[in-house]
Parts: C-alpha cells; sequence; structure tokens
C-alpha cells in the first residue's frame, strides 16, 4: 500500500486515477488506526506505524487482533521487547484458559501484486517463518 501511495505522489497529473484496492486499502488502514488509537497499548503500537519497515506488519496484526475481538475473544498487542516474542495474545471466550500466543508473518513473497507462488518458495516461507518461531516462542510451539 505504502509503494502505491508512493508512486501515485509521484505521477500525478491533473486527472488522478487510483486503483479500487487502493482507495478500499487505504480506508481500512485509517479505520484500524482510529480504532486502536485509545488503546493502552498504543505507544507500543505507534513507533511502528511510523516505520516502513514495520508498518505493513503492525496493521496486519490489528487487523487479526481485531478479527479475534470481534469473535468474542480478548486479544492483545504483545510490546515488542529486546528480546524476539510474539505479536499477539490471545484468550479463548470464557477467559479462564491460558493466553494464545500468536504470531504474524507477511512473507515478502506475498507482498505487492497478485500471482501465483511456487511449491519452492512455500517451502521456503515455511522453513523461514517456523525457524523465527522457534526463536519467538520458547516451548510449546505447534507445527
Amino acid at each position: 500500500m505504502l509503494d502505491a501511495a508512493e508512486e501515485t505522489k509521484y505521477n500525478t497529473t491533473e486527472n488522478i486515477v487510483m486503483t479500487s484496492w487502493f482507495l478500499a486499502e487505504l480506508k481500512a488502514t485509517l479505520e484500524v488506526i482510529r480504532r486502536w488509537k485509545d488503546d493502552p497499548r498504543w505507544r507500543d503500537i505507534e513507533p511502528s506505524l511510523k516505520d516502513k519497515n514495520h508498518f505493513t506488519h503492525t496493521i496486519g496484526k490489528l487487523r487479526v487482533a481485531e478479527h479475534f475481538i470481534m469473535c468474542g475473544h480478548k486479544a492483545e498487542i504483545v510490546p515488542r521487547g529486546r528480546e524476539a516474542s510474539p505479536d499477539l495474545r490471545i484468550r479463548a471466550i470464557g477467559g479462564a484458559q491460558e493466553w494464545l500466543y500468536v504470531e504474524c508473518y507477511q512473507p515478502s513473497a506475498f507482498r505487492g501484486k497478485l500471482g501465483k507462488t511456487s511449491e519452492s518458495v512455500l517451502d521456503k516461507i515455511v522453513s523461514k517463518s517456523m525457524a523465527k518461531a522457534r526463536r519467538q516462542f520458547k516451548k510449546g510451539i505447534l507445527e
């Protein structure tokens, strides 16, 4: 989305034409930011929105948390620490269970233009993601 915005900024003419997905994505992004702005963890979230390397991941993480919340679960953002850690913690409906920790990934192969992804690329994504998850979750990882 940021790449599309940059491209639009530098290639504007008198008649600006944008793809419909860009406007829908922009609207959804602004809405998710507005909803999370009053969250007690906003101070931990906001710096990632100002960093182009973390922006898309952070928006995705907020959307995943919102999905769980809309389904009736309690969801919280896990603050970034010095060590690798998961992105979210989710409590099942009823709230007596332990927290479930969730890591959100957006591999670079899935950013940008839509298209087919080869099986070898998918295998690399899974391997890399699981290796990263093992560092973030010291125990209890599901494979």
